[in-house]
């Protein structure tokens, strides 16, 4: 199997709400409307009027408006809060303000913003000074990341320190040399961002726009940019008794999902080999049957996953649309595809974990032995007695058990306990932790067994799979 990277226009960013979807693949032009992918949203209170005043920041909500920081000090920065993407009414009042003390004050600015799906914004309140009314500034980031190997630098001018023209800058070298695509940058202005070495010390310095060899405005410290760093500068100040200054506003970019694929369709003999796609583009090549492929990374939202096989053209197999939460870890599971079952994909993210003091197994019937009856099969121990009420376990069916921790022998077998007989492995479940037992194969392209992830406690075969009887 050879793994192929995900394009960088893959990673999509989504879901305040995240949806899991029902397992199995959905029917063509039948998939239930996917969520629209939130916005994220900062705030930093960037304006030197009043000095070090403290102001209140209030965005409308659903019709309320909604305090989403009181007390907000000069320079300080809210983090990241998810919300809908759409055009919100911004109001700032002066001071900390309660939720029920924003009906009877006066704000000090009323604006809008517009939030766009799956981007990241920081609104900035800025000016008051100099001639520079007080305003919101919204700065969406970068929505790619940078080139491999480098870093990027994004500078926000939100300093009124002087009026009109006299307020425009350069951002250069300590030397005088320009720093293309961050220089005449005016008031209210957010260029970027560029590209800049990584592993050594830069050092920058601001001075006004066309004079590389005045004294300074600001001399900003020498940094060195680890790759793939991201990083804002919001220079501020400058009036109201307040310093010019910089403040850096790293990328926080949202942790991506984790999904792995897990091919147990025994639609063919041998490898069955299978290729992987992500919205249309392939990601994995010749995946064989009974094998878990590595973690590919995607960033939260929905995608349509498939798997075709390998052909002139390839041929698609099945389809399934997911919507995929942020830091979670998910498997994507190919079953059936025999004895008159269709193949389908099921989706299965990754358990919380069992409650207190309780070992957690997920069980899933994926042996598509035959269709209604005769594709059941029970889930037993070794004395034959039915195990966490698993009987007449239809094909498909997943089971979610929250038992003591321990040693177990536990075997599927046909209803009421008859053939076929398959037998799992001696099962070390440790309390806390989460394990899924699989049971796979049709008895004629492919043979009936079983399979444990993750195998670290069940040790008979190399990692990732363990197989069964």
């Amino acid at each position: 199997m050879r793994l192929m990277p995900v394009p960088r226009f893959l990673r999509l960013v989504g879901c305040l709400l995240a949806l899991l979807v029902l397992a199995g693949a959905l029917p063509a032009g039948g998939a239930e409307p996917l969520a629209v992918a939130p916005a994220r949203v900062a705030v930093l209170h960037a304006t030197p009027s009043g000095g070090a005043a403290p102001v209140t920041v209030a965005l409308q909500i659903a019709g309320v408006n909604t305090v989403i920081g009181s007390g907000l000090q000069f320079g300080e920065r809210l983090p990241y809060r998810d919300l809908p993407a759409g055009t919100y009414p911004v109001l700032v009042f002066a001071g900390a303000l309660t939720q029920e003390q924003l009906s009877g004050a006066t704000p000090l600015l009323s604006a809008t913003a517009t939030l766009q799906a799956a981007r990241d914004h920081t609104l900035l309140i800025g000016g008051g000074a100099n001639g520079f009314p007080l305003a919101l500034f919204t700065v969406t980031d970068s929505a790619a990341p940078p080139a491999v190997g480098t870093a990027s630098l994004r500078v926000v001018h939100a300093a009124p320190f002087a009026a009109g023209a006299a307020a425009t800058v350069d951002v250069v070298f300590e030397n005088g040399q320009a720093l293309p695509g961050l220089l005449n940058i005016a008031f209210g202005q957010a260029p970027g961002p560029v590209t800049v070495a990584v592993g050594e010390a830069i050092d920058l310095k601001i001075v006004p726009t066309g004079q590389p060899a005045a004294p300074p405005l600001l001399d900003l410290p020498p940094r060195v940019f680890a790759a793939g760093e991201e990083m804002a500068l919001a220079v501020i100040g400058g009036a109201g008794g307040q310093a010019l200054r910089a403040i850096e506003i790293p990328r926080e970019r949202r942790a991506p999902a984790r999904v792995r694929v897990l091919h147990l369709a025994p639609f063919a003999g041998g490898a069955a080999p299978v290729h992987v796609r992500v919205n249309d583009t392939r990601v994995l090549e010749n995946l064989a049957y009974f094998a878990l492929s590595e973690e590919l990374p995607l960033e939260e939202g929905p995608y349509r996953l498939a798997i075709d096989r390998p052909g002139t053209p390839p041929t698609e197999l099945a389809s399934l649309e997911v919507e995929l939460e942020r830091g979670r870890g998910y498997t994507v599971a190919a079953i059936g595809g025999a004895n008159g079952l269709p193949l389908r994909l099921v989706l299965l993210p990754d358990t919380t974990g069992p409650p207190p003091f309780s070992a957690q197994l997920r069980v899933l019937h994926a042996a598509p032995i035959g269709a209604g009856v005769r594709g059941q099969l029970d889930l037993r121990d070794e004395r034959n007695f039915v195990f966490g009420g698993q009987a007449e376990m239809p094909f498909g069916t997943e089971a979610l058990l929250s038992i003591d921790g321990g040693v177990y022998r536990l075997r599927f077998t046909g209803r009421g306990g008859g053939e076929p007989i398959i037998p799992a492995s001696v099962l070390v479940l440790p309390v806390g932790r989460a394990t899924t037992l699989f049971v796979t194969g049709d008895g004629i392209n492919q043979p009936l067994q079983t399979l444990v992830v993750p195998e670290l406690f069940n040790r008979k075969v190399h990692l990732p799979l363990v197989r069964g009887g």
